[in-house]
């Protein structure tokens, strides 16, 4: 199996494979591929029904789902398992949805051992609600937005980025980055995949907006359309921690301004980390997207 390192120009080659089938997890998705790209060695191979997806991570090599239709999935499957076994390691399928798993289940039961982690999940947002943070629970968020329109009225605006402001977002983020007691690796991993995201924003298909105040900038975040344009993922968003109610407003701003018509909004995983758990559940989820580990019995 030839495997291609992922680049830019592979977006036409794999949107429609990943098309073919609506995936709500936020990893099927070539923006959040691209990001990442970096710090999982991305590589794949293209078949005439099908595209495999080969990652490394710590020394360690794994596959994400196969991008097919689900008639293809027996023959995308044995291809993978030749693939491994060609290399005497064990298949190792990551972060699939339940569709998938559950073909694993009903054809390769004896063969394969299949886990969740609560850390992977996406959340998933009515993309409505965050727009307009209306209702009983939203509360205090709208509170918390009011507060900052009201102490920086006439200083703040919004704007969308393109690519000639790269240095200036890589500068932020990078600020941010060296506040955060986080994975120093993948931070700086992020910040790879934040500038290259915006250099090539307009092959890309992502879009960036900005919150300044007094024409300083703090408040970024990244977003890009999946799922047949229905939801929104939401694959960065930093602001300024110190000014209260900027979270809330660049999270409004931008899904009205970049994204006013998708119904969903995908705001990714947690990583396990308490606070950004917290944090995603105070938005009131519609539904946590569950993902599966599929393991090859030793």
């Amino acid at each position: 199996m030839e495997l291609k390192p992922l680049t830019i120009e592979d977006q036409e080659i794999l949107t429609p494979y990943i098309d073919k089938r609506s995936i709500p997890n936020c990893e099927y998705c070539f923006a959040t591929l691209y990001l990442w790209n970096k710090r999982y060695n991305i590589r794949y191979a293209k078949f005439e029904h099908y595209i495999l997806l080969i990652e490394e991570f710590e020394g360690k090599t794994y596959a994400i789902m196969p991008l097919c239709e689900e008639s293809y999935f027996k023959e995308a499957t044995e291809t993978l398992i030749d693939y491994f076994h060609s290399l005497d390691l064990p298949v190792e399928i990551l972060v699939t949805d339940e569709i998938y798993k559950d073909f694993i289940e009903e054809n390769y039961k004896d063969q394969f051992e299949i886990t969740t982690n609560r850390d992977q999940y996406d959340y998933l947002y009515d993309a409505e609600a965050l727009r307009t943070l209306k209702g009983k629970k939203l509360g205090k968020k709208r509170n918390h937005l009011n507060s900052f329109k009201k102490e920086y009225e006439g200083r703040w605006h919004y704007e969308e980025i393109y690519s000639d402001k790269n240095r200036e977002i890589c500068e932020f983020v990078n600020g941010w980055a060296d506040d955060k007691d986080e994975d120093a690796g993948m931070l700086a991993d992020e910040l790879v995949g934040v500038c290259k995201a915006i250099e090539q924003m307009e092959k890309l298909d992502v879009k960036v907006g900005a919150i300044y105040i007094d024409d300083e900038l703090k408040a970024v975040t990244i977003g890009s359309l999946m799922n047949h344009n229905r939801e929104a993922v939401i694959h960065i968003e930093k602001a300024d921690p110190e000014v209260r109610g900027l979270y809330q407003a660049i999270n409004q701003e931008f899904l009205i301004h970049a994204y006013p018509d998708v119904d969903f909004v995908n705001r990714e995983d947690d990583l396990g980390l308490e606070g950004l758990r917290k944090s995603k559940l105070s938005y009131y989820p519609i539904d946590l997207v569950k993902k599966y580990n599929i393991r090859e019995k030793l």
